[in-house]
């Protein structure tokens, strides 16, 4: 069974992890950036807002300024999610472990990229 309850042993080898350490704290921190250049041009931005940009088409979605939330909303569960299964199946695999948290940080870069993409076209 994949979801036993996380044993002290477990943890405790995980958390002296170097690779699990540092793309969680980069995915939490690259999350929170996101969070606060969103809140930091809220007041700049107008109603309705760019919320996705293509190299072939350019602005191909717009909607209210509120939507660009869902993008680091997106990102927060992302890292609650993969960091909580991390968790869970490190005693199983630890290849698997790494791949979820290394998908977390890869993730929250892609995000980042995005999310202050949009900001810049928007002001």
């Amino acid at each position: 069974m994949i979801f036993r309850p996380i044993q002290k042993t477990n943890l405790v080898g995980l958390l002296t992890d170097r690779f699990f350490i540092y793309a969680t704290v980069g995915a939490v921190i690259l999350n929170s950036l996101l969070w606060l250049i969103f809140f930091w041009y809220i007041r700049d931005f107008p109603e309705q807002i760019p919320l996705h940009y293509n190299i072939y088409f350019g602005i191909d979605l717009v909607g209210p300024w509120y939507e660009i939330f869902k993008l680091s909303g997106f990102g927060t569960a992302v890292v609650f999610i993969n960091t909580i299964l991390a968790l869970c199946i490190h005693r199983f695999s630890r290849l698997l472990t790494r791949l979820l948290v290394g998908g977390n940080a890869v993730i929250q870069i892609l995000l980042f990229l995005a999310g202050t993409a949009i900001v810049r076209l928007t002001l």
